[in-house]
């Protein structure tokens, strides 16, 4: 029933969608029965990639060929920034030896035990220069005690503390998580914060749905 609800309930992911510009490109990395678990390769301004989540294919074999189509491969992926400690969200970072990986400080060691180093914990309100490209981070704690979320080329990384619904709604996710009340007031938190920079905004990207515009759906 879980399974139908999140197939049917949501907006379905497009592989290869390009948002902003064509500065962030969303690959299907593989399946969790029906749903589609998402990663998004995003563009540096020296020509190298960052990706936001990794998907739980320990190979990385869907986002190594999205890399493949734009001429890049594993070496040009500069750092991975992983929205929380799922398995299906950092399994795929072993694929990138040389890439730095970074994931709020709580979901830290859960990522570590599967084997995966992080280069360093994250803080809610930092901002890190990728080889040109500034990724801030918010702390969005309820689906896992370190969900974070974040803002790189004008889209909001949101992973699974919320949802696409099947009619463009904006969905929080109140049904899986360790605390899901924590979810929703840590989203109103993050709206308040981002209201007066809504015109950054281009985009919401989640992890296992289609993406909205702008902020307002939030």
């Amino acid at each position: 029933a879980l399974f139908a609800f999140m197939k049917y309930a949501v907006l379905p992911l497009t592989d290869g969608e390009t948002l902003s510009n064509g500065t962030v490109t969303t690959v299907i990395t593989d399946y969790f029965g029906p749903v589609a678990i998402g990663a998004y390769l995003f563009d540096l301004k020296d020509g190298g990639m960052g990706l936001v989540d990794a998907g739980s294919d320990p190979g990385a074999k869907a986002i190594l060929a999205a890399l493949a189509r734009r001429g890049k491969s594993a070496a040009d992926v500069r750092a991975i920034f992983i929205t929380h400690q799922h398995a299906d969200h950092a399994g795929g970072a072993r694929a990138f030896p040389g890439a730095q990986v970074y994931v709020l400080e709580p979901d830290r060691a859960a990522i570590e035990r599967r084997g995966i180093t992080i280069t360093r914990g994250l803080r809610d309100g930092e901002r890190l220069d990728i080889s040109g490209t500034v990724v801030e981070t918010f702390g969005v704690p309820g689906h896992t005690p370190g969900s974070g979320a974040f803002l790189v080329n004008g889209v909001l990384f949101l992973g699974d503390s919320a949802a696409a619904a099947y009619n463009s709604s904006f969905q929080p996710n109140t049904i899986m998580g360790s605390d899901p009340d924590q979810t929703v007031r840590s989203l109103r938190a993050l709206v308040d914060r981002l209201r007066l920079r809504r015109g950054e905004i281009r985009h919401l990207a989640f992890g296992h749905q289609g993406t909205l515009a702008g902020l307002d759906p939030m």
